[in-house]
């Protein structure tokens, strides 16, 4: 999933306008041809398209905009009426969304649009090979 078009939408009390990543559907193109399959992109990468499909997939790719304070996703919002701004539930995936489903990746990525900015110590990295 990759380069959702988000637009304009309400986010935490305000309208924001959610511009395209850079680079982030070639990203998605790219994996998409290493793995066989054919990515989410654009208009097509919902929340209710990823919700729909994450149960069954092995590899998760998330290329788009995030939060990493709250863990959440932005993705295309569902179609809406011409005049209306959708809210937060309408295109935010949210950690409480994932708990809800049969998650069965095995690899789950997340190239999100401050992904690359954290620190992993070493500490922190043996957590998370822990739970694996």
């Amino acid at each position: 999933m990759s380069d959702p078009k988000v637009g304009r939408v309400f986010y935490r009390g305000s309208v924001e306008n959610f511009q395209p990543l850079e680079f982030a559907r070639a990203e998605a193109k790219m994996v998409g041809q290493l793995m066989g399959v054919r990515p989410l992109l654009g208009e097509q990468a919902t929340k209710q398209a990823v919700l729909d499909m994450i149960h069954c997939v092995s590899l998760v790719h998330f290329a788009a905009h995030g939060n990493a304070e709250r863990g959440e996703i932005a993705l295309a919002p569902t179609a809406t009426t011409v005049t209306e701004i959708p809210d937060e539930n309408d295109y935010l995936l949210t950690m409480s969304d994932i708990s809800r489903v049969q998650l069965r990746a095995k690899l789950v990525v997340l190239s999100c649009c401050h992904s690359g900015r954290g620190r992993l110590g070493l500490k922190e990295l043996l957590e998370l090979l822990e739970l694996s």
